[in-house]
């Protein structure tokens, strides 16, 4: 019987703790690039990851974060330019749990 549990909880512990990639929209400006992560579920998660921002000299700009987006809500990630550089893409490596 104790074989029994802790086969069965060692099945259900990686499908509770996966990551999934979430829902993204992204917005550039001259001078700031930004992620939203959209969480349509009916409980909060924690996401972290990465936003960057591409400058018109081919140079990646980055900023690291870690945020709770709520239940049916949603934050932002941003990454801001400096001086004379501006951007002109962006993109993020999202991951929620």
């Amino acid at each position: 019987m104790k074989n029994l549990f802790v086969a069965v909880l060692g099945f259900l512990i990686p499908a509770v703790s996966f990551a999934w990639i979430p829902q993204m929209q992204f917005q550039v400006t001259p001078q700031w690039a930004a992620v939203q992560v959209v969480n349509p579920y009916g409980f909060d998660v924690v996401c972290q990851g990465q936003v960057f921002g591409l400058t018109q000299t081919g140079i990646w700009a980055n900023a690291w974060f870690q945020v709770v987006v709520p239940a049916g809500g949603y934050q932002y990630a941003y990454v801001y330019a400096n001086g004379g550089y501006y951007f002109v893409n962006a993109t993020a490596n999202v991951q929620c749990q």
